[in-house]
């Protein structure tokens, strides 16, 4: 069976990341293994929408040519409306947590992770130019390393950072899927509005 470059170059990332954070994260075992099984859930939730959306995106086709629609692949509109849906479910999660501020910084870690190991196999193994898309996801899973208490700033920063760079340069995009600069922008005012809400509570 042929997998795709794309789709082995996730399922490697995912492994790769995993491991990492289980063997650098000094929280307990099962903590550990807590949160890589809410990562997973929190992805799995991505992909089956995005998968799920094509069918409201592109249902003027669906009665016409349905297995065109089936094998057509997602892209931006279908990854929005997805990662909407993803973050109620996390939410959801993140509610029934006992340490939230521990939980949220385990995610980052891990997807900041999964997005680096990616990008590395992409220009390693398929030649891709995703210089920018390494060096930012580089920056930020070695920054969550390190100061993981602040995962809001960080956020803040690695979204501004990427918002900056989609003008001169071209839009960094998630995970090989193309994103607009927007995107970018309204993740920025989400989590200065976050950032902003958490410094007042304090």
């Amino acid at each position: 069976m042929n997998i795709p470059p794309y789709l082995a170059a996730r399922l490697a990332a995912f492994i790769m990341a995993i491991i990492v954070f289980y063997f650098i994260h000094q929280s307990s075992a099962v903590l550990k293994k807590k949160w890589i099984e809410s990562f997973l859930s929190l992805i799995t939730t991505v992909f089956v929408y995005m998968f799920l959306m094509k069918f409201l995106t592109k249902f003027s086709m669906l009665f016409e040519y349905p297995m065109a629609v089936v094998t057509y692949p997602s892209g931006s509109i279908e990854f929005y409306l997805a990662l909407i849906a993803a973050v109620l479910y996390y939410i959801k999660t993140a509610r029934m947590e006992e340490d939230p501020a521990a939980f949220h910084s385990a995610i980052m870690q891990l997807a900041a992770g999964t997005q680096f190991f990616f990008y590395f196999l992409v220009i390693i193994f398929q030649d891709e130019n995703a210089w920018i898309e390494l060096s930012l996801w580089f920056l930020l899973f070695t920054a969550s390393l390190i100061i993981n208490s602040h995962y809001l700033l960080l956020l803040f920063l690695g979204v501004s950072a990427a918002a900056v760079l989609s003008f001169p340069l071209t839009v960094p995009d998630v995970m090989g899927i193309r994103v607009h600069a927007m995107f970018y922008i309204v993740l920025c005012a989400l989590f200065l509005v976050l950032l902003l809400m958490r410094r007042r509570s304090l």
